[in-house]
């Protein structure tokens, strides 16, 4: 049907009938849109409509719901390494502070500086001994205190681990919320574009002027 009138009005126009004038109304900026939703993910939805913007909320909730994730593992991640530093100091006079991963690698791996010590020379690494100063010095108080020193070291490496990939979900979803925001403005534009048909009829001395809007 729509194709039909279209047909119809541009035939009265080149028959000379009347006139025809395109209008854009309340256009929205397809890249602007796109920049918005790169910035805050669903910015752009918003801004081309603001009253129907649902898979824009889903974007921006989810960017929340990732922003929140990330601050809370990082946020857990601190406060096990404190914890394990605390545990390393009481039951093994190991002081961590400044410490490189190896070091702490080896202080979960060997109950003492000297069982360390003693297997690099067994096994010739002699570049691996570690100076037995106060600074360096660790022993633990017992098998299991040192087993539950791996356990928080591994759990702190597994949640430092998932910081990277939730950075990449927050990209990938603004991404995502970018291009569709994009298509979303110009499918928006697209809806508001019309055309306006003026036919001009004149009776008894009297003008009458008929408008026809057609939006495609």
């Amino acid at each position: 049907m729509k194709c039909i009138r279209s047909l119809l009005v541009i035939t009265m126009v080149l028959a000379g009938f009347g006139s025809i004038q395109a209008q854009q109304l309340d256009e929205k900026s397809p890249s602007g849109a796109m920049l918005r939703s790169l910035v805050m993910p669903g910015w752009g939805q918003y801004y081309t409509n603001s009253s129907d913007w649902n898979r824009g909320r889903a974007h921006f909730i989810a960017d929340i719901a990732l922003i929140g994730g990330y601050f809370g593992v990082t946020l857990n991640a601190n406060r096990l390494e404190i914890n394990r530093n605390t545990f390393a100091q009481q039951h093994a006079g190991a002081n961590l502070d400044s410490r490189g991963r190896n070091y702490r690698l080896n202080v979960s791996e060997f109950n003492s500086i000297y069982a360390y010590n003693d297997y690099q020379e067994r096994t010739r690494n002699w570049d691996r001994i570690i100076n037995n100063t106060d600074e360096l010095f660790w022993q633990w108080d017992s098998e299991s205190n040192r087993r539950e020193f791996m356990s928080l070291n591994n759990r702190i490496d597994q949640n430092r681990q998932q910081l990277p990939a939730i950075a990449s979900l927050m990209i990938v979803n603004r991404v995502i919320a970018g291009i569709h925001a994009y298509a979303n403005a110009n499918s928006y534009n697209q809806s508001q574009a019309s055309l306006t048909f003026t036919i001009p009829y004149q009776t008894g001395g009297q003008g009458i002027m008929a408008n026809f809007q057609l939006n495609f």
